[in-house]
């Protein structure tokens, strides 16, 4: 993808761009395997002043509704491989709640943690990455999405999902038991975008590997701009 400017306008082409190709990926993945596709967009303006909550919002709406599972993705990211199937995957879950780690970007290398067979990759083993996320409706997931909603509301301005995610899962999730960490290689990769001029804007290569990767996830700079800065991006889920 190629972003040719630094203003507001950088999160804009972001949205556009994405937004058609990201959203026909997964409805054409979900006719394929069968599964229902929700795709959740603001239903006021409060709604909309607050992009990064409504994937909770929308969570805790399913689940209200009696929902067992949802497998939820961020609208930037991309479904690779149409012959992987997610079902096994949710309905085997032996944990509540399914996440990967973090990219990290900065490469501290006392918080690299290198995945067996991927040389190249640096995951962030203190930070939770949240834009694909395997839920099922449980007492546990309930009680930290009804958390993040409450204290994204409190805080109003420069709210951030993932950093009040990170915030509290520790404290809700305090073991394994209850948490699933995926391997982010395979479900939560970052895009290689071999582009020079992405690469004078300053921006980071990404880790996404050719047959391997199931799921890439043009988050932050990867998209070329912070979801505040366009437009309120919808979130999609998939019901199994």
């Amino acid at each position: 993808m190629l972003v040719n400017n630094f203003d507001h306008s950088i999160g804009n082409s972001k949205a556009r761009i994405l937004q058609k190709i990201c959203l026909e990926n997964k409805r054409m993945y979900a006719e394929l395997m069968r599964l229902r596709l929700i795709v959740g967009t603001p239903s006021n303006d409060v709604e909309a002043q607050n992009p990064r909550l409504l994937k909770v919002k929308w969570v805790l709406d399913l689940f209200s509704q009696g929902f067992e599972r949802v497998f939820y993705m961020d609208l930037d990211t991309l479904i690779l491989d149409a012959a992987f199937d997610i079902r096994p995957a949710i309905l085997g879950m032996s944990s509540p709640l399914a996440v990967s780690m973090d990219f990290n970007k900065y490469a501290i290398s006392k918080r690299q943690k290198r995945e067996r067979g991927h040389a190249k990759d640096v995951t962030d083993i203190e930070r939770y990455n949240t834009g694909i996320m395997l839920l099922q409706n449980h007492p546990l997931v309930i009680h930290l999405f009804d958390k993040i909603f409450e204290e994204g509301m409190r805080k109003r301005d420069d709210v951030s999902d993932q950093r009040i995610f990170n915030a509290y899962m520790k404290d809700f999730f305090p073991t394994k038991k209850h948490i699933t960490v995926l391997n982010r290689i395979k479900w939560n990769a970052f895009p290689r975008i071999d582009d020079s001029r992405y690469k004078f804007m300053g921006h980071v290569l990404g880790d996404e590997k050719d047959n391997v990767t199931y799921i890439t996830h043009f988050a932050g700079t990867f998209g070329g701009a912070t979801q505040e800065k366009g437009f309120t991006e919808p979130v999609a889920m998939l019901i199994v």
